[in-house]
């Protein structure tokens, strides 16, 4: 079982459409939203057709594997077409603007209505050629709504997350803390991770179908063996799959909330022995800390390198310097990620065999699971290594004692070297947010409408600031004196925003005929930053005058035709 790519592709272009496809303010509209409509029905109308036809082919006794592959291909392949389509040709993206201009909650909910939409018409559409499947004995991969359940709990975290926006927007000082500055990305992002840590297990147990209740022949054993090893019996799941997945995981990575979930296909594959095995190993990834080890590698260290390394000057790279440097730090990731994921099944699978007095049980489940792939006895994995690997690890455990000491101090040493790591990560983000603090205050003074106290901030600023922060504090600094040209002692910037906003595009004006672009751009700026929702020919003469600023003459040509196209005759 698992999560369908039609919807993770159309997840994700939700999320990055308008950063990898952006487009000049005013290009998309939602004139065309209306007619694009219809296009949802596109990938029902595809999988219906090819359900009926895989039903067809098995009443005939002709193989519907074919059909199948082809149902999965343009399922893939539509979805993420039409929410293309939606979001470009529809201005979908505007339309959730204009509902909801400041609650991000409103407009992700209009964004993913047409997508939860097309999913769940689709697995409604395919649930008949799932049991027809079924019927003749065919092994294929989950269809019909039982992959609804897991849609939706991917949806969880990202719901969560537009909510806490919306709730920190309630406050002008936690919004600019949170959405402006270095720290507070930093910061917003260790409660966000502790709250889905926290939340996202129960949301597991709550939205996917899973339960309490264990096959009566094995609740016993498999109780016993989780009591044992210090597991909490009431915290293994049963997860119902049809019999379709065979499979155990440990869900959580903090000791509550955690679930050890076993499926009904495993359940129904394994022995009771056996299956103390499975439990032995789920428990001693938990007793080795490899969620939370995991989680500290591929997400926590990540995130505390992002704000050193762009001190580094990396955005100052050329294009293709920053896209290699991009594919080769994905490549290292996946390289790590396998050489820590296959050696934390090792460990488990030792832990469990020692937890156990032996490494029989274990080895019985993974021969057990590996017989359902016979041909492939060296079934290596991104995340596993083969059956016949591991068995061959315990093995050797047994039997050489020497072999099990060195692996041992092998996984002592690595947990320095994260650890290590870990101090590293944590000591060059420190010291990035120092260097970067104290602009990042005058940044939350100016649109607190602090406009004295800004100006103090700007004039103590160091002097040895990285060069990408020295254009960032010229910019506000010319923004500010352009506030304080309309409003000098500033004032709560809610209460003068709609003032700021409305006499700084009046004024830009003017500068623009009498000066020039580039004179303008701190009005333009001030304009965009405190109107609610710049109208899009504001948002083009910025954008214009700030082209002009930098002297890029190829984007002042395709601002200037574009701002023809909104309407502006430009003289000459």
């Amino acid at each position: 079982m698992g999560i369908p790519l039609s919807f993770l592709l159309g997840l994700a272009l939700v999320l990055v459409f308008d950063v990898v496809h952006p487009a000049l303010p005013g290009a998309r509209t939602t004139q065309a939203l209306l007619p694009c409509l219809p296009l949802v029905l596109v990938p029902w109308l595809l999988t219906r057709f090819l359900a009926r036809r895989i039903r067809h082919q098995i009443l005939v006794r002709r193989s519907p594997m074919g059909s199948l592959r082809a149902l999965v291909w343009v399922q893939n392949l539509a979805v993420p077409a039409v929410y293309f389509a939606l979001l470009d040709v529809g201005g979908l993206h505007e339309f959730a603007r204009e509902v909801g201009p400041e609650s991000h909650l409103a407009q992700l909910t209009i964004l993913l209505v047409p997508l939860l939409a097309m999913e769940t018409w689709m697995r409604y559409a395919e649930r008949r050629a799932a049991r027809w499947l079924e019927v003749a004995g065919l092994a294929t991969p989950l269809l019909g709504t039982g992959r609804l359940p897991l849609i939706a709990f991917v949806c969880v975290p990202v719901v969560l997350f537009a909510g806490a926006l919306d709730l920190v927007y309630l406050h002008r000082g936690l919004e600019l803390f949170f959405h402006a500055t270095a720290l507070g990305m930093v910061v917003g992002f260790a409660l966000m991770l502790a709250v889905l840590a926290l939340l996202l297990p129960l949301a597991f147990r709550v939205v996917l179908p899973t339960t309490r209740i264990l096959p009566a022949h094995l609740r016993a054993p498999i109780h016993e063996a989780a009591r044992a090893l210090g597991f909490a019996p009431g915290a293994v799941l049963q997860m119902r799959t049809g019999h379709r997945l065979v499979n155990a995981a440990l869900v959580g990575p903090l000791r509550w909330p955690r679930y050890l979930v076993l499926t009904d296909g495993l359940l129904a594959l394994l022995d009771p022995r056996a299956l103390r095995g499975v439990v032995a190993h789920e428990v001693g990834h938990a007793r080795a800390g490899h969620p939370l080890l995991l989680l500290l590698v591929f997400v926590v260290l990540p995130v505390l390198l992002v704000h050193p390394v762009l001190l580094l000057g990396v955005t100052d790279a050329a294009g293709r310097t920053q896209w290699l440097g991009l594919g080769g730090a994905v490549a290292a990731g996946i390289l790590t990620l396998r050489v820590l994921a296959h050696r934390f099944e090792y460990e488990a699978d030792t832990l469990s065999a020692q937890a156990l007095g032996g490494a029989g049980a274990v080895i019985d489940a993974l021969r057990r699971v590996g017989d359902l792939w016979p041909t492939s006895a060296q079934r290596n994995s991104l995340r596993h290594p083969s059956e016949e690997r591991r068995i061959a690890h315990l093995l050797r455990c047994e039997s050489e004692p020497g072999y099990l000491q060195a692996f041992e101090q092998r996984g002592r040493r690595l947990r320095g070297v994260l650890a290590a790591l870990g101090i590293v990560a944590l000591v060059c983000c420190a010291y990035a947010q120092v260097r970067l603090r104290p602009l990042d205050r005058a940044y939350e003074l100016v649109f607190q409408g602090r406009f004295p106290e800004a100006t103090a901030a700007l004039t103590a600023l160091p002097g040895d600031l990285p060069a990408a922060q020295q254009e960032d504090a010229v910019s506000l600094r010319g923004l500010l004196a352009a506030a304080r040209e309309i409003v000098p002692e500033g004032g709560d910037w809610r209460a003068i925003r709609e003032r700021l906003a409305a006499e700084s595009e009046r004024r830009g004006a003017e500068v623009l005929a009498a000066e020039g672009p580039a004179a303008a751009l701190p009005w333009y700026a001030l304009h965009v930053s405190a109107a609610v929702r710049a109208t899009p020919l504001a948002h083009s003469w910025y954008l214009y005058c700030r082209a002009a600023a930098d002297h890029d003459a190829e984007q002042v040509d395709l601002l200037r035709a574009h701002l023809q196209a909104l309407g502006v005759i430009f003289p000459g």
